[in-house]
């Protein structure tokens, strides 16, 4: 079996890069390296072919409520997931489009486990000068 260029350039377009690689080498017995030099010379083969970005490319892709609604609940991770889910994007472009749409908070509350690391380190302070 061998790998068409077809193939690798579907996995690319799909921003699946590692999956490309992972072609190469088991198809054509390439090297890391080889197949990497491979991806990225097909890359630029696709970049040149492809159009400049129109309002309904990937980059314009909107963010639902759901989404929002996790996010803005501190749930950025389980976000960013559904986000990659439902727009198959990767994981940076994801988190990218996140924090352009919904900002992170620019600081959270004392969280709990502060508040009681806080208390058993008075409690310990307590123990101490009381012996």
């Amino acid at each position: 079996m061998t790998a068409n260029d077809d193939d690798v350039l579907g996995l690319i377009a799909r921003d699946r890069k590692l999956d490309a690689i992972k072609l190469l080498r088991e198809t054509r017995g390439l090297g890391l390296a080889e197949a990497k030099a491979e991806v990225e010379r097909l890359s630029g083969t696709l970049t040149s072919m492809r159009p400049p970005p129109s309002p309904s490319t990937p980059q314009s892709r909107h963010v639902d409520q759901e989404v929002r609604q996790l996010a803005q609940s501190g749930q950025r991770i389980a976000a960013i997931k559904l986000l990659r889910e439902r727009n198959r994007l990767g994981l940076k472009q994801a988190k990218e489009l996140l924090d352009a749409t919904v900002p992170p908070a620019p600081g959270r509350p004392l969280s709990a486990w502060v508040f009681v690391a806080a208390v058993i380190a008075a409690a310990a302070a307590v123990a101490w000068f009381a012996r």
